[in-house]
């Protein structure tokens, strides 16, 4: 049997889930520092130290890629940039007008996905 007071921490765990809302990760081929610290942890070693948080890997997108000079910043615009920064990282590339007809298909029903 479970115990009450574990049910309950169970409970309250889940609802405050539910109360915070969910801030999607930034394209990874937006050059960012997702953390305040970046800067002063990429300068004492971090970068090489700790590379799944600072660079990231195959548990997810890095915390630190600006600082550590992984990627460079581009426009948002600068699709080429873009390309080139989710390249160096892992992740692959996405494009627009191939994703456009893949929809198209699935909506008419000929692909499946």
């Amino acid at each position: 049997m479970i115990d009450a007071a574990l049910h309950r921490r169970a409970e309250d765990e889940w609802n405050r889930s539910l109360a915070t809302p969910h801030t999607p990760q930034p394209d990874p081929g937006l050059c960012t520092n997702r953390h305040t610290q970046c800067k002063t942890w990429a300068e004492a070693g971090e970068c090489q130290k700790n590379p799944g948080y600072m660079l990231g890997g195959s548990s997810g997108q890095g915390m630190c890629r600006l600082a550590c000079g992984e990627c460079e910043p581009c426009d948002e615009s600068d699709k080429e940039c873009i390309r080139k920064n989710r390249e160096r990282g892992g992740y692959l590339n996405i494009d627009e007008e191939e994703l456009k007809l893949a929809e198209l298909g699935v909506e008419k029903g000929v692909l499946n996905f």
